[in-house]
Formats: structure tokens, sequence, C-alpha cells
């Protein structure tokens, strides 16, 4: 059995057969859970961990020169394989971001891969 093109359509002037009301138990609910936020850990306070992709042993000597001279700046920890820079002191993460992102273009703070 075929319906009629009027049926087909919903066109707001007359309500078709099969359009019964709305309900609002039709929609499903959502499940927001909340993350707890994360404590950090006092071995980690005062340590900024950022990746740089690192051309040339030129690069990691100009990192290791400009981030050291940074007020704030205890200690810089460069690991080249891993494009991981540690930079250890009381500077503020924004700052030594900033200032990295003068020497090395693409520089990002330190994601965990899961």
């Amino acid at each position: 059995m075929a319906a009629a093109p009027n049926e087909l359509l919903y066109l707001g002037s007359n309500q078709p057969g099969w359009y019964a009301g709305y309900n609002s138990s039709w929609i499903m609910p959502t499940r927001v859970e909340k993350v707890p936020a994360e404590k950090q850990d006092d071995s980690k306070k005062g340590v900024i961990e950022m990746r740089m992709p690192f051309c040339c042993d030129g690069c990691v000597e100009k990192v290791q020169k400009k981030l050291k001279i940074m007020e704030g700046v205890g200690s810089v920890e460069i690991i080249t394989q891993s494009q991981k820079v540690i930079v250890r002191g009381t500077a503020k993460p924004t700052a030594v971001l900033k200032e990295a992102k003068r020497i090395v273009d693409r520089t990002e703070f330190w994601k965990e891969r899961k």
C-alpha cells in the first residue's frame, strides 16, 4: 500500500496521520560523569614538560642557552630521542612556552600518551 504524497511530507498546515505528538520521554538521557581534578604531586611542582621537535644539535644548544637564562628557571633537561624538554624551577609555564616557541615554532606542552 502506497502512502499519499501529503502523508510523506509535513509542511506545517496539517499534521500527517502518523504524527501523534511529542513526548519528552522519547529523548534518551545523557550520562555526564564528573571527573575529579587531578591532584598535583609535590614531585611535579615546578616542573614544566614540553615537546620540541629539534632538527640539529644547534637547536638543542640554543634552547638550553635561552631557557637557562630565564628568570625562575633552575635547570633544563633535554631528551632528544623523545623530543622532550623538562624545565625545573619557579618560572611561569606560559612564559617558558612563549620563549620556547620563539626558538622552535612547533613547541607545545607535553601530553602523556595512553
